[in-house]
């Protein structure tokens, strides 16, 4: 798959992290780049007044769903924690603008909203799971009570 190939090109620079050299650097903002350039496509059309095709609809929901499964996401996070450092300095805008191609499209409520639901979905697992991680302990317990 091509965007886990470009994507592992990653994986010797930043396994070199902090002593990158200067192609290091070159080939992390390549990639960067790359990952933009790929979530700004849709945004441009828009603004040409281009419609997409039907099968089109849904290119970003389908290439955030896979940056976020490919953990690309997390790799672009990675990089913004470390933007003020000099080996990332330069790339603070463009992980800057990554964020925000993201994000476009998403209220702010839409965003809280969802997080609510996903809580509230996986509130009940928890619990019982909270239940019976007590019920193993509070057995554990009284098996230690009961021994002299």
């Amino acid at each position: 798959d091509a965007l886990a190939v470009i994507v592992g090109l990653l994986s010797e620079p930043l396994a070199k992290y902090p002593r990158l050299s200067e192609k290091d650097i070159l080939v992390t903002q390549l990639v960067l780049t790359f990952i933009r350039n790929l979530l700004c496509i849709d945004s441009v059309e828009e603004k040409m007044g281009m419609r997409p095709h039907p099968e089109q609809q849904n290119n970003k929901e389908d290439l955030l769903q896979r940056l976020f499964q490919d953990n690309v996401l997390e790799l672009v996070l990675l990089v913004a924690q470390h933007s003020n450092e000099k080996a990332f300095k330069n790339d603070a805008s463009l992980v800057l603008q990554i964020i925000h191609q993201v994000f476009e499209g998403f209220q702010p409520s839409q965003l809280f909203e969802d997080s609510l639901s996903s809580n509230a979905e996986a509130a009940p697992a928890k619990q019982s799971q909270i239940k019976s991680e007590k019920t193993l302990l509070g057995d554990g317990r009284r098996k230690g009570k009961a021994a002299p």
